[in-house]
């Protein structure tokens, strides 16, 4: 019997699948824990990534907040995004380094977020949960920015409440500027208000670069002295503290030559040569003075309190601003020519910086119509030797786009004027702005000031 017994094979199989019960279910459950695994660290990751996002620019536009108001919105904006579908919660930890603190000006957020998630079939082989973790860093801060504004400040801007937008859409970038800066020299602005004419201010009524010919020819005073008899009268050109600060375009150049197209270039001027000299104005229609490179950071240069302040701004940017005032008809040469030369330090105006790796130079032209009047007259040449004022326009964009490296242009057409024009005056097309109403104007600006200082995820 006992023979018998150690001879009968007829239990082997159970006996075999007893054995291999156990490593079968545990390759199921790998598979399904696995996937649930899987699902939620994807869920973890872009939950923190889009987290820190959203803190990040709640703490670009208020820097100075505490650690406890750091900790809690990024918990808030984590459980917002998070899907607890195999888990019943997750730790975050959130740390915000203020760019004004560090050397290399830069803000970050870094958060770290840890869970558990419940295993399945896998408790049958002792394991009870599967330990996920996931980060996000984000950086923001700009390289050095130097930003030339060329506003359209011609009469068509009273119509379409163009002007009040222009002027709280400019507010809205110079604070998103201000927000992104943290040190003396991360970003400078120059405003560049023109119509026919652009106003350098009547305290450069000695500059070497200002040809008085024409003015002194077409503004005169009569001059007498001696008395009776002796009277004599001679008629005198007024003098210089007379001029309303207004200059206009450089000489044009000849057709064929785009190099002596001065009125469109960047070359310094020589008063040797008269036709590289900018020519003093006396224009009826003269727009407010510039701004020339301020760094918004030093002192008195912008407060967000001016941010919604249009009656009495206490800032030198904001002043500026809410001194606009639509006169005139448009030269957009002129605006284009004078914003590249406050990028410039070989120019007129010397508040640039040398160029270097960590610094742009943006110019953001707006208008809101087409080219109606230069020195020379109207939109289109009178004879031969001067090409239309878009042609100037067209060859002013370009020469600045490749006068050297980090140079932008970024385009706003206001309701009107040539699309085509400004579309390729930018340096491409998604820096050309088509604002329908001027209501838009904001969206536009901010859109731009947030592309200078944008935020991007590092981890």
């Amino acid at each position: 019997m006992l023979r018998r017994f150690c001879a009968d094979t007829r239990g082997n199989m159970a006996i075999m699948f007893g054995f291999m019960v156990i490593p079968l279910i545990g390759a199921a459950g790998l598979s399904i824990d696995y996937g649930r695994a899987t699902y939620t660290r994807a869920s973890l990751q872009s939950s923190m990534d889009a987290a820190a996002l959203m803190l990040a620019r709640d703490l670009k536009s208020n820097p100075t907040v505490t650690a406890a108001f750091v900790q809690t919105r990024g918990q808030q904006y984590f459980d917002a995004q998070f899907n607890k579908r195999f888990t019943d919660s997750a730790t975050v930890t959130v740390q915000y380094i203020n760019g004004r603190t560090e050397v290399d000006g830069k803000s970050r957020v870094k958060m770290t977020a840890s869970t558990a998630v419940d295993t399945t079939l896998m408790k049958l082989v002792g394991a009870n949960g599967v330990q996920i973790s996931s980060q996000a860093e984000v950086v923001w801060g700009i390289k050095r920015l130097e930003v030339a504004l060329a506003l359209d400040n011609t009469g068509s801007m009273a119509s379409s409440n163009k002007m009040t937008e222009l002027k709280t859409a400019t507010r809205k970038l110079l604070d998103e500027l201000y927000q992104a800066a943290k040190k003396i020299g991360d970003v400078k602005v120059a405003i560049i208000p023109f119509a026919t004419d652009v106003n350098v201010g009547t305290s450069n009524a000695n500059a070497t670069w200002l040809d008085w010919t024409a003015w002194e020819a077409s503004n005169r005073q009569t001059v007498c002295t001696g008395s009776g008899f002796n009277r004599v009268c001679t008629s005198q050109p007024k003098p210089r503290s007379a001029w309303n600060g207004c200059v206009w375009d450089r000489d044009r150049g000849t057709k064929s030559n785009k190099a002596t197209w001065y009125d469109t270039l960047d070359i310094a001027p020589t008063i040797t040569d008269a036709k590289t000299l900018y020519q003093a104005h006396q224009a009826d229609d003269c727009p407010v003075s510039i701004l020339p490179l301020t760094d918004i950071l030093s002192a008195g240069a912008w407060s967000s309190s001016d941010l919604n302040n249009t009656v009495n701004p206490s800032s030198t940017l904001a002043k500026k601003v809410n001194s606009m005032t639509p006169t005139g008809n448009t030269n957009v040469t002129i605006g284009m020519a004078w914003a590249w030369h406050a990028l410039t330090k070989q120019s007129v105006l010397t508040e640039a910086s040398d160029e270097a790796e960590d610094l742009e130079k943006i110019v953001i032209l707006l208008t809101d119509g087409d080219n109606t009047e230069n020195r020379w007259g109207g939109p289109d040449p009178r004879d031969g030797n001067d090409p239309s004022m878009d042609t100037r326009t067209a060859q002013a964009c370009e020469a600045f786009k490749v006068s050297g490296e980090r140079r932008t242009i970024y385009s706003v057409r206001v309701i009107n004027g040539n699309a085509d024009l400004l579309r390729n005056c930018a340096t491409k097309e998604a820096y050309f702005y088509d604002v329908k109403n001027a209501s838009q104007l904001s969206t536009a600006f901010v859109a731009i000031a947030q592309n200078l200082t944008k935020l991007a995820i590092t981890q």
